[in-house]
């Protein structure tokens, strides 16, 4: 596990260290001056941290600070204007039952990314300790090969016992606001319990579709589903929460462009399979392992396609705050526990 110490520009320094050695590069992007203008505003509002860790990464690794800035707080704006094909798979799950609040997760990227994919540990004297896991913002083999790898956090789990993930949303809105990997960052770092989760979001926009599923240690659990422009509370039903990658609200739902994008996503499927397994088992599910649920080949909630696979699993025990991670390399299951 990688660990970085200190205040957000300390620990923004040794990450462009960590580039600088890797000899990590960076794409020259094409700015939009006007939207650039308006995130660092924002930025400055809401996370005026984040900007200051970026600028000091940039710094640290010789790149061009306008640049790197622009590529993290602007281009997933550009990105999802263009958006043309199916992204990110993923699916979460939660179950409360009388041993506890269990949580259950399985990436879905691109095969490789389990080669690459990083887990760390932000131990920041200004705010929460947190664990983040990263999918190094990997695309391709080509993109290990010119080392375009970067920190971005998909699974944050703080100290406070607070699980943030987030799964892929098909909508065509598009806001201006955090990018929702540092969405993710500012709750791991700031808040302690799903309604501070919630109390952050209502408060902080966000720039593009994404779906959050939010448990903490007292066993309570949300998702927001968000459209870049306006989000929906789902709870649980009958002790159960899941949550893949189309919208379950009922107004929300009729915006969803999933089907538009993929006509052969698997999400209904995987979110079905689940519904069922979790019913079944909801009692015993701390007993079976909840890591067998997300690894059945049958279930159809693990990935597995020459496009996508799952790269890698969470199972958490929330009340208990015991978190094991599982992945596979050179086809060999792999398990730790993530420790602060």
């Amino acid at each position: 596990m990688d660990i970085y110490t200190g205040n957000h520009i300390e620990i923004g320094k040794q990450i462009g260290a960590f580039y600088k050695r890797r000899r990590t590069k960076i794409h020259k992007p094409r700015i939009n001056h006007s939207l650039f203008k308006s995130q660092i505003v924002l930025y400055k509002h809401h996370y005026a941290q984040k900007l200051d860790q970026l600028t000091a990464t940039a710094k640290e690794a010789g790149y061009d600070t306008n640049d790197y800035l622009y590529l993290n707080i602007c281009s997933d704006i550009d990105w999802h204007k263009r958006m043309s094909e199916p992204q990110k798979g993923c699916t979460i799950f939660g179950v409360q039952n009388e041993s506890g609040t269990f949580v259950g997760r399985n990436y879905d990227w691109k095969p490789g990314t389990e080669e690459y994919f990083r887990i760390f540990e932000s131990v920041n004297q200004d705010v929460f300790n947190y664990i983040g896991i990263t999918d190094m913002d990997y695309f391709s083999s080509k993109d290990a090969k010119t080392m375009y790898l970067y920190y971005d956090i998909d699974d944050a789990i703080n100290e406070k016992g607070l699980y943030i993930g987030l799964t892929f949303a098909y909508h065509d809105g598009v806001g201006v606001g955090l990018s929702p990997i540092h969405m993710n960052q500012l709750v791991a770092e700031t808040c302690s319990t799903v309604e501070e989760a919630l109390a952050t979001f209502e408060r902080v926009p966000l720039a593009v579709p994404k779906n959050f599923f939010i448990a903490d240690s007292k066993g309570d659990m949300a998702v927001i589903e968000h459209t870049g422009i306006r989000f929906k509370v789902i709870r649980p039903s009958n002790g159960i929460l899941i949550q893949t990658n189309h919208y379950l609200d009922p107004e929300l739902a009729q915006e969803d462009t999933v089907l538009k994008h993929n006509e052969l996503s698997s999400t209904y499927k995987r979110y079905s399979e689940a519904l069922e397994k979790l019913t079944f088992h909801k009692d015993n599910i701390h007993q079976i392992g909840i890591e067998k649920i997300l690894k059945d080949p049958q279930a159809e909630i693990l990935e597995n396609n020459r496009r996508m696979e799952t790269i890698w699993s969470l199972a958490l025990d929330m009340k208990g705050q015991q978190y094991r991670i599982y992945w596979n390399f050179f086809d060999a299951l792999r398990e730790e526990q993530l420790k602060f």
